[in-house]
């Protein structure tokens, strides 16, 4: 039965179950309403299916096949070169399969499934064509989709990664994460269009291994995404003013900052004039910070005619004065003297320029550079990622030989990176109890600045010698590069392993878009996780005395911190020394050293020994400390202000839940 009129009602309709495949599309402008399997589908005039509440009509989606509700059509299977990365994700036979199926289901009442067999089967996977709109080139876009990859126990993390193929510029896209754990969640990562507008979505299998898996695909998602938008809020940054037209602050102090919002720059800047001859020469001009560009698209095309700022300057104990800074060009500003006709401030202006006396800039200025990106996509992928490195050789002490690294990884959470290396081997130890230490260029590490500081810890072992803890420090000088050091001893040895693990804050390149909100990162959502705080303190003078040599104050009680301890000891021969991190009463760590009577016939001061204590708790007082603890003359906790002896870093963990037993 049907009813057709103008407004047609129903006080009830039964639609009943229809097999995929077997509706007609509705005439030219119509549209169709049926049931498949519990589930309701809009068939359009060219009988393309749409679920009803799904993906595709609750944002913007190019993967029409997104869900296994219906017949598998424009997804197929490739067979590339054996490599970790596809070619292009077309053509070839592949051993593999993906299909539909309702054994194991995501979402709905179907889902995807890729199929491997107990072979190697490295350059296999599965690809889907997609065409995006022309609003869309050239833009961040997201991926995402469920996964469940732990069914069978031959699937490991990474064996299935996801790539982009630039169809038209014949270029693979990697997007900013590539492996897909093993485990059930759902995976979101973004990547940058091009000026293309025709794509294809890669399910590649990049590793050898040889066991059988099943891996479950549903809901994917390729599209501008609806995330969570927010404006582009930069840090402040330190940087040296620039004044073209000179400026001595007469031993005085010159200090400027910037930050990014949206798409302007805001700029501040302060300078107190010092005793020795103070000088404002020609006009007070200043060149905008970072090498950025004024966008006069939006202030104006005609010189010294837009306001962009105000200036203070202060006649010290006689007046103060106002001025207003103004655009000269492009990449300058200029001061004018309030009230007066084309008279700007100078070394005469508003007053006479002397010791004591003072003035501030205030300004905000849109940048060419940032043009379009007030707005920005805030995607948790951005902020959680992890990859792999290249560590090489840059210079040693008391070591021969050319290093070769083993595997080299790092995991950035916020603009925190975590850095390691599994080992190290091929240097000889040239001498005994020598200071010894290998320099590491870690250039390939994301987001690094040449005044990017590391720190963190080693273990070292050679040929017959016990393992000894080494430290972990930036090299010195403006080149990307850190150094391990440590005592040694066994002259002659072989370095048979230098396990190491480093940190660094940095802010990277995909961290530009800056978060103004977090959500709580659970089992089936990554979340956006607040950055973590952290410091640093140095022992500056050796501590020969048991008890507290290093404090760190203001915790807030019921939030997870981590406090590291590292100490630089000169044991007396026959003497045990040990260092513990103490919270409200408790010891939460503890490690010592014991040296026995010498056999070698070293000095007391031969004796280095670099020890270290980790914690992690939930603070219940607001203080925390490092204690030195069985300590007597002549022993010492070695120390001089430095990374390199003696110091302790405590680190806010925004990203911890309480303790747990689950891991039985």
């Amino acid at each position: 039965m049907s009813f057709v009129s103008k407004n047609p009602k129903f006080n009830s309709t039964i639609l009943s179950d229809v097999a995929a495949g077997s509706v007609d599309a509705p005439k030219l402008g119509s549209h169709k309403l049926i049931n498949r399997n519990g589930q309701i589908f809009i068939v359009d005039d060219t009988g393309a299916e749409t679920e009803v509440g799904s993906a595709g009509s609750g944002e913007i989606n190019y993967i029409e096949e997104w869900n296994a509700e219906t017949a598998i059509t424009d997804w197929n299977t490739y067979k590339d070169a054996a490599q970790a990365t596809p070619e292009d994700g077309t053509l070839g036979t592949a051993n593999i399969t993906f299909t539909r199926q309702n054994s194991i289901v995501l979402r709905g009442r179907e889902s995807f499934k890729i199929t491997k067999d107990a072979f190697d089967r490295q350059g296999e996977g599965a690809s889907y064509d997609f065409t995006i709109k022309a609003q869309d080139v050239s833009k961040k876009l997201k991926i995402q989709f469920d996964f469940k990859t732990d069914e069978d126990a031959g699937y490991a993390s990474g064996d299935l990664t996801v790539y982009i193929y630039d169809v038209t510029n014949a270029t693979l896209i990697t997007p900013v994460d590539t492996e897909i754990i093993r485990g059930q969640n759902i995976f979101q990562t973004s990547f940058n269009s091009t000026t293309s507008t025709s794509y294809r979505l890669i399910f590649h299998i990049a590793t050898t291994n040889a066991s059988a898996w099943d891996a479950y695909i549903d809901n994917v998602i390729v599209g501008p995404g609806m995330t969570s938008q927010g404006a582009a809020i930069g840090p402040w940054t330190a940087f040296t003013p620039s004044f073209p037209n000179g400026l001595n602050d007469g031993g005085g102090v010159t200090e400027g900052w910037f930050r990014q919002v949206g798409d302007t720059m805001e700029i501040s800047v302060v300078v107190s004039f010092g005793a020795s001859s103070p000088s404002v020469t020609s006009s007070l001009d200043l060149t905008i910070p970072d090498s950025k560009t004024i966008n006069s698209d939006l202030v104006g095309t005609n010189s010294q005619t837009t306001i962009v700022g105000q200036a203070w300057g202060t006649n010290a104990g006689v007046a103060r004065y106002n001025g207003t800074i103004i655009q000269l060009n492009t990449t300058t500003v200029r001061v004018a003297e309030e009230g007066g006709v084309n008279s700007n401030w100078d070394n005469n202006s508003p007053f006479a320029w002397g010791s004591g006396d003072s003035f501030s800039l205030a300004l905000a200025v849109p940048i060419t550079e940032w043009a379009g990106k007030g707005i920005v996509p805030m995607l948790a992928q951005d902020n959680l990622f992890s990859g792999t490195w290249t560590p090489t050789s840059a210079t040693h002490n008391n070591l021969t030989g050319t290093a070769v690294y083993g595997t080299a990884r790092y995991t950035r959470t916020g603009n925190k990176v975590s850095a390691t290396i599994d080992d190290i081997t091929g240097l000889t130890v040239t001498s005994d109890a020598t200071r010894t230490w290998m320099r590491i260029d870690a250039s390939d590490l994301p987001g690094l600045t040449n005044d990017t500081e590391f720190f963190g810890s080693a273990s070292v072992a050679t040929t017959g010698q016990p393992e000894v803890t080494a430290s972990i420090k930036s090299a010195s000088g403006s080149d990307k590069t850190f150094l391990v050091i440590w005592k040694s001893d066994g002259g002659g040895a072989a370095l048979t392993a230098a396990s190491i693990d480093m940190h660094y804050y940095t802010e990277t390149d995909q961290s530009q878009n800056s978060l103004v909100g977090f959500s709580e990162a659970t089992e089936s959502n990554l979340g956006l996780v607040k950055k973590n705080k952290w410091q640093v303190k140095t022992l500056g003078a050796d501590k020969t005395t048991a008890g507290t040599f290093i404090t760190f104050n203001g915790l807030t009680v019921g939030k997870n911190y981590r406090v590291i301890c590292q100490a630089n000891i000169i044991p007396e021969v026959d003497d045990t020394v040990g260092i513990q991190i103490v919270h409200d009463s408790n010891i939460l760590a503890e490690t010592k050293t014991r040296l026995g009577p010498s056999s070698a016939g070293l000095s007391f001061g031969d004796l280095n020994q670099t020890t270290i204590a980790e914690a992690i708790f939930t603070a219940t007082t607001t203080t925390a400390t490092c204690d030195a603890f069985s300590i007597t003359s002549p022993s010492v906790i070695n120390a001089d202000g430095s990374r390199s002896l003696t110091w302790a870093m405590i680190e806010e963990l925004n990203n911890y839940e309480a303790e747990t037993t689950d891991f039985t």
